[in-house]
């Protein structure tokens, strides 16, 4: 099926963005297998020579350009189902501001229980 190929490409994806963060602007099938064979992720050879094939001569930062532009400009999703999820991102991010709010209620908690510390008189060069 599609989404099982899909997840398949996206190990293969994943390790060749994780090579070239790491400096290797050009990473071949080996050094692929190799990031993927270190973290016991099998290797189907045919789909990983296919994915580095189509990668070959092409910067990695301007294809994930040009597919930000594609994405953005409606390109990738065909189908109203397909759409779906990008609608879901805007409760994702509302729920993502929420958790932050409370962490700002947390931090003066902590300010009180140091100034507590300070008022009982245990301090480090006492």
């Amino acid at each position: 099926s599609r989404s099982v190929k899909s997840q398949s490409m996206a190990k293969y994806l994943s390790a060749y963005a994780l090579a070239y963060l790491g400096g290797n602007t050009k990473p071949s099938a080996k050094d692929l297998h190799t990031i993927l064979s270190s973290v016991s992720i099998e290797v189907d050879e045919a789909e990983l020579n296919y994915v580095v094939s189509q990668l070959e001569g092409n910067d990695l930062l301007d294809l994930i350009e040009k597919g930000a532009a594609r994405f953005s400009q409606g390109g990738v999703a065909r189908s109203g189902a397909a759409a779906a999820p990008a609608g879901a991102a805007a409760p994702a991010a509302a729920a993502k501001e929420e958790p932050a709010k409370e962490t700002k209620k947390e931090e003066p908690k902590k300010v009180v229980e140091e100034e507590e510390e300070e008022d009982m008189g245990f301090g480090l060069f006492d």
